[in-house]
């Protein structure tokens, strides 16, 4: 019964983004830099040969495809639910058989499943990089648990769009902490760490007790920052 009224709530969700163009472009994001990155990178790497060596840098941007799917997702549902809080859509759900707590089930495990999708569909369309599976696969599996992150923080201090569009540039920042893996050596390499953006790309290029490790930790630090925006979206969220 849930999964019919998810069904239909996805089916809205399309039409919705279809005559929204900012949300029409966040969905678009991963495929149009999946294609730089395979077409436009190796281009470039070998034209600045002759003064830098750009292929040391190939980890971090395949990083940052890693991330860039369930932040281009999380920032739609973010966006859609700003729209809804606004004109009480959520009123209107929580009367209805599947509630509050149902509909926000279905917005934030919809930017996890597609999260995950286009993590590993973007990593592989880049070809940059060569990644086990098994690291691909838990790397894209912990970034794609962030998704709900850029959403929550939208809703939870955005009060409209400008203010969301806004928010989600500062918050992109935190995509560069996976910058210290290839730009530090020795123990300097892990102060990215204090953000949960770092180790689902230190996953994917781990692997063995590391690689397992460091998706602890990033499940720990992505618990406690969903703890932590829990409180701010039940006050927002009403």
């Amino acid at each position: 019964m849930i999964s019919a009224r998810w069904t239909d709530l996805l089916r809205g969700d399309v039409v919705t983004m279809r005559r929204d163009p900012l949300l029409a472009l966040c969905v678009l994001a991963p495929v149009l830099l999946t294609g730089a990155l395979r077409f436009g990178v190796p281009r470039v790497t070998a034209l600045a040969a002759p003064w830098v060596d750009l292929a040391p840098f190939h980890p971090f941007m395949v990083g940052a495809a890693l991330l860039l799917g369930p932040a281009m997702f999380g920032f739609t549902i973010g966006f859609m639910l700003l729209e809804e809080r606004d004109e009480r859509v959520l009123d209107v759900v929580a009367v209805t058989p599947l509630r509050t707590t149902g509909f926000l089930a279905y917005r934030l495990a919809l930017p996890v499943a597609f999260g995950f999708l286009a993590g590993v569909g973007m990593v592989r369309g880049a070809g940059l990089v060569a990644v086990p599976l098994p690291s691909l696969v838990l790397g894209a599996a912990l970034g794609a648990l962030q998704a709900p992150l850029y959403a929550g923080v939208l809703v939870a201090f955005a009060s409209d769009k400008v203010q969301g569009l806004a928010l989600s540039k500062a918050t992109n920042i935190g995509m560069l902490a996976p910058l210290t893996l290839v730009a530090l050596s020795g123990p300097w390499r892990f102060i990215g760490g204090i953000s949960p953006t770092f180790w689902p790309v230190y996953v994917m290029l781990s692997e063995g007790p590391a690689r397992l490790g460091g998706f602890a930790v990033g499940l720990a630090l992505t618990g406690a920052a969903v703890a932590a925006l829990a409180a701010q979206l039940r006050r927002r969220v009403r």
